[in-house]
């Protein structure tokens, strides 16, 4: 048997490999004229790990793995923001991955499949005929080839694609960006070796990554939304022009780089990869983008894949090429739905979309100082181990952001609620039932299992108890947001987990007592999954998709405009966790088996009432006066401090109780202690969050 393979990248050298183990005979086609190296950075796991493994390849792979020691966040002009180091760094990527230049990934295949193949580099397809039993492909240099299968693997520009299956207008989907990345002929001093540098701002990032064997690359990615037509690499000094740093470097590099990889980021979305005796394989079938950050190993694993298809089904390449693409088909589908959704937040205009995509990270940066983790957007993927997560409810505030970081992880989320509010997060398989209702629950768990569940439940005990009990059997880990009121008031300074506790009843079926409630659920959980329990004491919790009505009403009264009433003193440390970062905290925990009692809240004096409040009235453009009110005047005038108006800032007086006129005796006030750092397997920071 025979194939002709159109494309010398990734996807064509890894089926030229996978063909030749399966008996074939290749031919591959390349209009370059030679090899290309270089290339950005890529995170290469998951079954792309698996199958290069299989192949044989795997070991030269790792070998020329690069490793990143430390993470850099920079300002516009250069200056210092916060930092990762190599422990955060890889917590971000699974057991089974690591970094890599596609034009490593490039090289090691070529170098296995080279003795194997014939390669034809400065020749591209004009033509392409088929019939049933055989396919006719014309070149550029005039000869014809004939073949019992033609492979088209030339990329988002495909030929082979547009010959085939029409023009590329009928099937690219542009998600208004560009990218440019090359290797510098000169790396810059100022890059330490085994570094990485970053800026973002305006809707443009840049980079500049040491990528192992004294080489550097320049990356610069920017939205193209705003009305900008043009596709000039002269664009560049024009949009990077202000920033300072090592940007004046790479666009001086710009010059004299060998190759630079410039392009629009756009998908591909084909209704079917192959035709007859036809096919399409990696970027030219499916594109998923640097968004979804998987493109090369869905390139490497679905090569892997295709030829255990054709070894399965013989002679029969059309049988072979639908078995392929219906086992495949899914997990493109769902990493391209990944790519979109990272489209809307990578390089965002709005400073506050910036800083809140940021957050985390720079929450990150702290390491054990408090609990929880996640990454900007673009950095949110897992390429190794991916698990199913059933989350019990899922539509709003934490609940959502534990559905939508779990699917940027790769994992498999189901949700139970009552479907009556949001509809479901895409990607999600949604089970319908009343939680009050027990049977009805069972009805919808049906006889299932998962990896692990994580609830959100706030109200009767019961039903935690219930669900619990119903899913005790089935999955290994039980992660339940609960809060840092199930400690007895007054709270004491520095308290940690062994602060004295009210009491409980996990039987209780009433939830108006909140606190009582919260910790009745944790007593149903820890009765349930003894040490497999998670329990998550989190403070005042912030982030997309809030239902309590903290952040928007502020948003809210602060778009109305003028004078602004504003509980003083704006100094006041505000402490807080963000329910992204919550939620991936969660779901480290999860996949490594974490269990536990924690107190999850980020550190006391990260920013303050006042910088909270003028940041947000600067980014919705209000031309509010924010009229700062003291606590003894809030007080006298027996004005509600609550959660909307309060945002509970450590120091400002409990809602009730005997302690409501106690005054703190410091700024940050009775400010709970995050969870302290113990050995990894007992305690996660936010170094081990995600993925």
């Amino acid at each position: 048997m025979r194939a002709i393979i159109i494309g010398a990248g990734i996807a064509g050298l890894a089926a030229a490999l996978r063909l030749h183990q399966a008996g074939w005979e290749t031919l591959v086609i390349e209009r370059a004229p030679q090899r290309r190296g270089g290339g950005y950075g890529v995170t290469f796991g998951g079954i792309g790990y698996d199958g290069a493994e299989r192949m044989g390849v795997l070991p030269e792979l790792r070998r020329r793995a690069f490793v990143t020691r430390e993470l850099v966040y920079r300002k516009p002009d250069g200056a210092r923001r916060f930092s990762l180091d190599a422990a955060t760094i890889a917590a971000t990527m699974g057991k089974r991955s690591f970094t890599i230049l596609r034009g490593d990934i490039e090289a090691v295949l070529y170098e296995a499949v080279a003795d194997h193949t014939t390669i034809r580099f400065g020749t591209t397809i004009t033509a392409v005929e088929q019939d049933a039993d055989a396919v006719h492909v014309t070149l550029s240099d005039g000869s014809t080839e004939h073949a019992d299968l033609l492979i088209g693997a030339d990329g988002l520009h495909s030929a082979t694609r547009a010959l085939a299956f029409g023009p590329e207008e009928d099937y690219r989907l542009d998600l208004e960006h560009r990218v440019a990345v090359y290797i510098l002929k000169e790396p810059p001093a100022d890059l330490p070796a085994q570094t990485t540098g970053s800026i973002s701002a305006g809707g443009r990032t840049f980079a500049m990554m040491s990528v192992g064997d004294g080489r550097t690359a320049a990356f610069f990615g920017y939205r193209t939304d705003g009305g900008r037509a043009g596709a000039s690499l002269e664009e560049l000094h024009e949009l990077y022009g202000d920033m300072g740093w090592l940007v004046p470097h790479a666009l001086e590099g710009l010059k004299t780089a060998d190759s630079v990889y410039f392009d629009s980021i756009s998908q591909i979305v084909v209704d079917r990869w192959s035709t007859g005796r036809i096919v399409l394989l990696g970027d030219a079938a499916w594109c998923v983008t640097l968004f979804a950050g998987y493109g090369s190993s869905l390139a490497v694993g679905g090569a892997d894949q295709f030829g255990a298809a054709l070894e399965r089904h013989g002679h029969d390449v059309p049988a072979a090429l639908a078995n392929w693409e219906a086992e495949l088909r899914p997990e493109a589908e769902k990493k391209q739905k990944l790519g979109r959704r990272v489209k809307e937040v990578y390089a965002p205009r709005n400073p506050l979309v910036l800083e809140l995509t940021q957050l985390p990270l720079r929450l990150s940066s702290w390491g054990g100082r408090c609990a929880g983790s996640s990454s900007a957007a673009s950095s949110w993927r897992v390429e190794g181990t991916a698990m199913r997560v059933l989350v019990m409810g899922g539509t709003h505030h934490v609940g959502r952001a534990v559905v939508e970081v779990a699917l940027r992880r790769g994992d498999t989320v189901t949700t139970l609620n009552r479907g009556l509010s949001r509809p479901p997060a895409p990607g999600v398989e949604a089970l319908v039932a009343d939680r009050t209702d027990p049977d009805a629950v069972r009805q919808a768990l049906g006889e299932r299992s998962w990896d692990a569940v994580i609830d959100t439940w706030a109200w009767a005990p019961s039903v935690v108890r219930d669900s619990a009990r119903l899913l005790a059997g089935r999955t290994g880990h039980y992660g339940y947001v609960s809060s840092r009121a199930v400690y007895a008031r007054p709270w004491p300074a520095g308290a940690d987990e062994s602060a004295p506790l009210v009491a409980g009843d996990p039987g209780m079926q009433d939830g108006t007592d909140y606190a009582a409630a919260k910790r009745g659920g944790e007593l149903a959980v820890l009765e349930a999954f003894g040490k497999r329990a998670l329990l998550a004491r989190a403070g005042m919790i912030l982030g997309p998709y809030e239902d309590v009505g903290r952040i928007p009403w502020w948003l809210r009264r602060l778009e109305r405009g003028g004078p602004v009433l504003a509980p003083g003193p704006a100094d006041a440390a505000l402490q807080y966790i963000d329910a992204i970062d919550l939620a991936a905290w969660m779901l480290a925990a999860a996949e490594r088996g974490t269990g536990g009692v924690f107190n999850v809240a980020g550190p006391a004096g990260h920013t303050t009432i006042g910088d909270l409040l003028t940041t947000a009235a600067q980014v919705i453009g209000s031309d509010s006066e924010l009229v700062w009110a003291s606590p003894e005047l809030l007080e006298r005038e027996n004005f509600p401090l609550g959660m909307e108006f309060g945002l509970r800032y450590p120091g400002s007086p409990p809602p009730d109780g005997p302690a409501r006129r106690r005054r703190p005796r410091r700024p940050g006030g009775r400010a709970h202690r995050p969870a302290p750092a113990r050995d990894p397997g007992r305690h996660l920071g936010l170094a081990a969050a995600r993925r």
